[in-house]
């Protein structure tokens, strides 16, 4: 039994991050480190049914990613994971179910619903970028240094071939997906 024991810890620690530092004083212990600890914690005896505050806090980039792969291998493994955080851009990346607390009353939204994609991107040629995109009825709008667009009917490929017919070079896109916080700022009138 103890050996089973001691297996087990070591694969959990494993499958956390955190064999590197296993036999560290917990006192010792950065944030981050005590995340992957706590996750550690309540996975090693397989429960159906997780409860999670805050667990993507003090992470890194590198362990935040490892931990959002953790939760959705186990959810899609059958455990059902109850996260609560304040930060909505990370529970958009793991879960489209949420549930909202006002006034001692729960609401339910299926955030697939209420959520909206745009893809930010800097190109060679703004001015013609934006020209062109125009013409073909795609939602430009300006940023920074680029601009950004909301696809609607429209595909992701055919916006990427527009650009390329006209040699217009992209030099960087990143995707952004709005949801959670604006349904937050309706339902909580902000």
């Amino acid at each position: 039994m103890y050996k089973k024991l001691i297996k087990r810890i070591q694969e959990v620690a494993k499958y956390v991050g955190m064999e590197n530092y296993l036999k560290k004083t917990v006192g010792n212990y950065s944030l981050g480190m005590k995340q992957h600890l706590l996750l550690a914690m309540a996975i090693i005896n397989q429960p159906k049914l997780l409860f999670l505050d805050e667990p993507l806090n003090g992470l890194d980039p590198s362990s935040a990613i490892l931990m959002r792969k953790i939760l959705l291998e186990l959810a899609n493994q059958g455990t059902t994971i109850i996260l609560s955080s304040h930060n909505l851009s990370e529970i958009d990346r793991v879960t489209k179910q949420i549930l909202f607390l006002k006034e001692g009353q729960i609401i339910e939204e299926d955030m697939s619903q209420h959520e909206t994609i745009y893809y930010h991107f800097i190109v060679s040629d703004l001015v013609r970028a934006v020209k062109l995109l125009t013409a073909e009825a795609y939602q430009i709008g300006q940023t920074e240094h680029g601009f950004k667009v909301k696809l609607g009917s429209h595909l992701l490929q055919h916006l990427l071939d527009l650009l390329k017919e006209d040699e217009i070079v992209i030099l960087d896109v990143q995707k952004e997906i709005v949801g959670s916080e604006k349904r937050y700022e309706e339902i909580f009138e902000v």
